[in-house]
């Protein structure tokens, strides 16, 4: 996503409460949207992520580099059935993939969501490898199941 120059010059004109978003726990990174987090990679269970999800058109996947939630980790917040892209370092690199409790998500062999994918419900699955999805995700979409 892009931010225009002049959406920026407006951003100080609005009043504060507009410009709040809600807070995470310590153990997330400050950034909106996409939250960090480091797992016990000895764990096969998908952590649980408290993020007030307030707004019904969202829905959050916690994904992984390494299987069982290990190597880098990241939680993303998105759109309900929008494209979302990978870039480094998750391109091809996901072994560990989760969508929120009540969604499901497709990955996909290309950036665009489409052509060959795999369908995952809550809790995911901590090991891509045995379902023949290692490190073959460049897009994901989900939805509410």
């Amino acid at each position: 996503m892009r931010i225009t120059t002049p959406l920026l010059l407006t951003l100080p004109l609005l009043p504060p409460s507009t410009l709040s978003l809600p807070t995470p726990p310590a153990s997330f990174s400050n950034r909106p949207g996409i939250y960090a987090n480091t797992f016990d990679s000895n764990s096969t269970r998908l952590p649980t992520l408290y993020a007030g999800l307030s707004d019904p058109n969202m829905y959050g996947a916690y994904f992984c580099t390494d299987t069982n939630w290990g190597g880098q980790c990241l939680w993303s917040q998105r759109l309900l059935d929008y494209c979302v892209t990978l870039g480094d370092p998750w391109l091809d690199s996901i072994s560990s993939f989760g969508p929120d409790p009540g969604f499901t998500c497709a990955l996909f062999e290309t950036p665009a969501c489409d052509g060959d994918d795999l369908e995952l419900a809550y809790p995911g699955t901590p090991f891509l490898p045995g379902v023949g999805w290692n490190d073959r995700a460049q897009s994901f979409r989900c939805w509410r199941t």
